[in-house]
């Protein structure tokens, strides 16, 4: 809760080490806080009922629809380290094949559901993460690629007005 006393949803999550101290599973609590650049702001843990989750926006359900249509595609790469006389790498033998999903969190806060991936020798887990309060889709990529003289190249169809890209590293 806020000091002026506005309750916010909390969410509790995988932690991103799955154990701690006595082989204890680890988790990790979450919240979409409205914050200013450098800013900060007090909160404290409130008891009782549960805060209203905040509904969709179209953006939000245009973004989560652009995740959902993500393809990971492999070109043919035989180009040196730098990429020397090469102007495009074009020539595609196919998609990554998805052999799983699962939603593996799904609370008042955001919901992340997980594609788990393959081509030849390599594997991809893709998690599509939909945050309720933000107009915003996260794409988290665990990538283990074991085939040589091939490229994997992430396919995101922009049908959006507008869009805005962010990258975080």
């Amino acid at each position: 809760a806020t000091p002026d006393g506005k309750t916010l949803p909390l969410q509790w999550a995988a932690a991103d080490a799955g154990f701690g101290p006595f082989l204890k599973e680890w988790k990790k609590l979450g919240a979409a806080v409205p914050l200013a650049a450098g800013g900060s702001r007090w909160f404290h843990l409130a008891h009782g009922g549960s805060p209203a989750v905040p509904e969709r926006s179209a953006v939000a359900e245009s973004l989560a629809a652009m995740g959902e249509r993500a393809r990971l595609v492999i070109v043919d790469d035989r180009a040196d380290t730098w990429g020397h006389d090469v102007h495009r790498w074009d020539q595609v033998l196919g998609t990554a094949e998805i052999t799983r999903q699962a939603v593996p969190e799904d609370g008042p806060v955001f919901r992340r559901q997980r594609r788990w991936l393959t081509w030849g020798r390599s594997s991809v887990i893709l998690d599509i993460v939909e945050w309720h309060a933000l107009d915003a889709v996260e794409l988290v990529l665990h990538i283990h690629w074991q085939d040589r003289r091939q490229m994997l190249k992430l396919d995101l169809p922009l049908f959006i007005k507008e869009p805005e890209l962010q990258v975080r590293t």
